[in-house]
């Protein structure tokens, strides 16, 4: 049989069959009937000869494909599934079988389930029977076991049908790697620009100050407004001050209280003690009331500082109370309260205090004043979301 025989039909075959038997000497005497049969089962014979080699030719043409398919799928340099529509492994290839350093034995007509890692075993089930009812192609990132016992990440590339789903795996540990160390370069290089700009507008401030301070110094009649002035855009730089100083925007509690208080001594001339207990764990307070906090304490600063004894000063407590997770800001200067003083109806309260009014945080944060004998303490409650713990003493 020739190449060219391969692509013929029943009847084209007939005919080179008759073709063939026509190449042989004709003979001596005339066709009976017996040998007009005979002839066409020579004919018959021939054509399933060329049948038969054409069989054999393309069988082994499909061996050879196969063949070439089997090494192909075996030594690819991606790791190959196929699972069953319950989930069982049927075929693996051998760079599968290198990757997750199991036998093939062990993995074949396992579940793939198995191999994955606890934590994302609910959540690949969930994705096994989507893909095998939304027919196609889709992707997962899961977390693969070993037999080892090791755990890399791995990115899953699936092709599902309701009878079986292929997938291609790799280990994409590097990829990971890669990514985690661009995420934490551009946050230190976020983190770098947000400390400059802090620092920035704390030096701005400070110019504003100083612009304010000569203002008081030629006009003395305003010096006690400047001065509050001056107070709260100082109270504003500290905040800007500490971001700017750190890597994280937030600022603790207990280092903006001491700076405030700093800042209002210097400003006023009156002592100011600030009492933290030793073994204390630090709170750091929301970004977003971190400037309004602030200007609350330095008005609640002031206040005593105005309605006390400048020469006595005031004292300034920070607990953890009532609850390990909440402070309790306690600022005692000499004095007494106004017999119709309600802050919360606002009721015998000036400017400082109304500001104090509309800038606490509504949620988290808790003001009450008391008498306690010839002393006037008020107590800022704080409480989370306002601020969140540390995990460790300073």
């Amino acid at each position: 049989m020739t190449p060219n025989d391969k692509n013929k039909t029943p009847a084209q075959l007939r005919i080179a069959a008759e073709a063939q038997l026509a190449n042989k000497p004709p003979p001596k005497e005339p066709l009976n009937s017996n040998d007009e049969l005979l002839y066409k089962l020579n004919v018959h014979q021939v054509e399933l000869e060329m049948q038969n080699e054409f069989l054999q030719t393309t069988q082994l043409a499909l061996q050879e494909s196969l063949d070439r398919y089997a090494d192909l799928f075996e030594f690819a340099p991606v790791s190959y599934l196929t699972l069953t529509a319950d989930g069982k492994i049927v075929e693996v290839n051998m760079t599968a079988i290198t990757l997750l350093r199991r036998e093939r034995i062990k993995l074949l007509q396992k579940s793939f389930y198995t191999l994955v890692a606890a934590e994302d075993q609910s959540r690949w089930l969930k994705y096994f029977l989507a893909i095998k009812e939304n027919i196609g192609k889709s992707s997962i990132e899961l977390s693969i076991l070993r037999g080892d016992g090791t755990i890399f990440p791995a990115q899953l590339d699936c092709f599902g049908t309701r009878s079986e789903t292929r997938i291609a795996f790799a280990d994409i540990t590097q990829q990971k790697l890669i990514e985690k160390q661009r995420i934490e370069s551009e946050a230190k290089q976020r983190d770098l620009l947000v400390r400059e700009v802090h620092h920035n507008i704390k030096n701005s401030l400070q110019g504003v100050t100083g612009i304010l301070r000569q203002f008081a110094e030629k006009y003395p009649n305003l010096a006690e407004p400047l001065g509050q002035a001056i107070g709260q855009i100082q109270t504003i730089a500290v905040v800007h001050g500490l971001q700017g100083r750190v890597a994280s925007t937030t600022v603790r509690l207990c280092e903006l209280t001491s700076a405030i208080a700093a800042n209002n001594q210097s400003l006023w001339q009156s002592p100011m003690v600030v009492s933290i207990p030793p073994h204390w764990i630090p709170c750091r307070i929301a970004e977003a009331e971190a400037v309004p906090l602030a200007l609350v304490l330095n008005e609640l600063i002031i206040n005593a500082v105005k309605h006390g004894d400048q020469s006595v000063g005031v004292k300034i407590k920070l607990r953890h109370e009532p609850q390990p997770d909440m402070i309790q800001v306690s600022i005692t200067n000499p004095g007494q309260l106004p017999a119709n003083f309600d802050f919360h109806t606002q009721t015998g309260i000036g400017t400082g205090l109304q500001l104090v009014a509309s800038l606490l945080p509504r949620s988290g944060a808790d003001l009450a004043w008391e008498q306690r004998e010839d002393n006037v303490c008020v107590r800022l409650q704080l409480a989370p979301p306002i601020i969140t713990q540390e995990k460790e003493e300073i």
